[in-house]
């Protein structure tokens, strides 16, 4: 008996050593990773390289909530019944997905996205639209015409006043939705909502709300051009705001998001009257 309380007093005594042992080289390779910590630390490249470590980590985070802010779209439109309808992809997606699941492909009933397919999708912070020349080769009938900077003399109304509180609304800034709105308001022609639809939208959505719309121009009409036509773009479309009308039938226009122009730069274009067919004046 007094044996095995020996021979187990030696196997502690062993394994104390042995975790000693272990221990201290565990000290010693956290002294030399702190050690070499501190050399790293005076030299300059590393506080380089660190630098640039924390500011590619910061682009991406900034990269990851800019993106978190402007992931999916929205359609704005107004519905049979005169209602404004304002969708988010997403849901159009599941709505869509649902319908689906209830009826046969071939006699599906007709949902918001069908609609929103049709008129474009904004993005969640306004609606949109532009016109770029480069479009005007393929479109939907129409001449993009010529554009140029302001002149008071194609104007009926003088050059706009970007301090008008037409121009605070909700829409995008440096949208073509964003200015026909301002500048309408700015005359005291106010549309009766900021809930327009897309630019090509806004003729059949103030069809809808019972305004008189036509295909003929007339000086303080805010013109919409489906998409393509006149160069508007082939998704949204593109509205703008008509200055004035020529003695030849041409029609000048005001308008923003002309494609090669920063945001929020207001243009001038001349149409020619053959043109106007194609768009639709909101008078």
């Amino acid at each position: 008996m007094l044996d095995d309380k020996k021979q187990t007093a030696k196997e502690i005594k062993q394994e104390v050593e042995k975790t000693t042992q272990q221990a201290i080289q565990t000290l010693k390779r956290i002294a030399k990773i702190i050690k070499g910590v501190v050399v790293s630390i005076k030299n300059p490249v590393t506080w380089i390289i660190a630098g640039i470590i924390i500011l590619v980590i910061a682009l991406i985070g900034m990269t990851q909530v800019l993106g978190k802010n402007e992931v999916g779209h929205v359609c704005v439109y107004t519905d049979d019944k005169g209602q404004t309808v304002q969708v988010d992809e997403e849901k159009a997606k599941k709505e869509a997905e649902a319908e689906n699941k209830k009826y046969a492909t071939s006699s599906a009933k007709p949902t918001h996205k069908d609609k929103c397919e049709r008129i474009g999708w904004g993005i969640k912070t306004g609606t949109t639209g532009s016109v770029t020349n480069d479009d005007a080769t393929a479109n939907g009938g129409g001449e993009f015409g010529s554009v140029s900077a302001w002149d008071d003399n194609k104007s009926d109304f003088g050059k706009p006043d970007m301090s008008h509180s037409g121009y605070k609304s909700n829409l995008m800034f440096g949208q073509c939705t964003w200015y026909a709105y301002g500048r309408r308001a700015e005359i005291g022609k106010p549309m009766p909502t900021q809930a327009m639809g897309n630019g090509g939208d806004w003729g059949y959505t103030a069809q809808r709300l019972g305004m008189d719309v036509d295909h003929t121009p007339k000086a303080g009409d805010a013109v919409s051009f489906p998409p393509g036509v006149s160069g508007a773009d082939k998704t949204y479309g593109h509205v703008a705001f008509v200055e004035k009308v020529l003695d030849n039938g041409d029609f000048v226009v005001s308008e923003s998001n002309v494609g090669g122009y920063p945001a929020g730069t207001v243009t001038m274009r001349t149409i020619p009257a053959s043109s106007a067919q194609y768009a639709w004046f909101i008078h």
